[in-house]
């Protein structure tokens, strides 16, 4: 009897609820470059309100920070977000009606190109909210935060939030730096995770076991 209630209120939260996790589809992996910086270009391919467009555009500059330049420079990079799927629920009818108004997506499909324009790196971010919390506002941010992140995760050097960059486990130790005395113990002993603070952490649990170079790498980052 316990275990059908248990069922049930499981069931009855997913119906209500509508979450889901977020999603992160790479198409062409990211490749940084040490100094680089960025331009960028929303590209709405589906219909979104001018509001919408205005807040992320202000994540976006709030996100890339010093990396953000005006005119694209030979080593500068692009940033294309095509957006190719929005449906936003009135503020009212999201706390009145939950999942009944359907659900709040984002899909974006974003490239990054050099300056010849050759495409660099593709990705797919998509972000959902079908519950009575949250905001419009909230969401886009979050979308924004989704694609500033991934290139952060792949060693990228778009900082963020205050964060030097080049303090970060990602950025001083991606298979793409110049330096990677970790990347054959990665595969050894942590192959299913991915670069940073959680890759590091599984690092730590071989520390014994792991090579000189990586061991000395990791004293770096404590």
């Amino acid at each position: 009897m316990n275990l059908l209630h248990a069922l049930g209120i499981a069931i009855f939260g997913a119906l209500v609820c509508g979450c889901a996790p977020p999603s992160l589809t790479v198409q062409k992996p990211y490749e940084p470059v040490a100094g680089e910086q960025f331009t960028y270009a929303i590209q709405p391919v589906a219909e979104v309100s001018a509001e919408a467009l205005d807040i992320m555009d202000a994540r976006l500059k709030s996100r890339l920070g010093d990396r953000l330049q005006r005119a694209l420079e030979p080593s500068g990079r692009r940033i294309e977000i095509a957006i190719t799927n929005y449906y936003m629920r009135h503020g009212a009818a999201r706390h009145l009606l939950g999942i009944m108004a359907g659900a709040d997506n984002i899909l974006s499909r974003v490239k990054v190109r050099d300056a010849a324009g050759d495409v660099l790196a593709e990705f797919v971010v998509e972000s959902g909210n079908a519950t009575a919390w949250g905001t419009s506002r909230g969401l886009i941010e979050d979308h924004v935060d989704k694609i500033v992140t991934y290139l952060q995760a792949a060693g990228g050097r778009t900082g963020g939030r205050g964060s030097p960059a080049g303090n970060s486990p990602e950025a001083t130790d991606s298979p793409d730096s110049a330096a990677h005395p970790c990347r054959e113990d990665r595969k050894r002993f942590c192959p299913d995770l991915m670069r940073g603070p959680g890759s590091n952490k599984c690092l730590r649990q071989h520390e014994q076991e792991l090579s000189p170079a990586c061991q000395a790498r990791l004293r770096t980052q404590n």
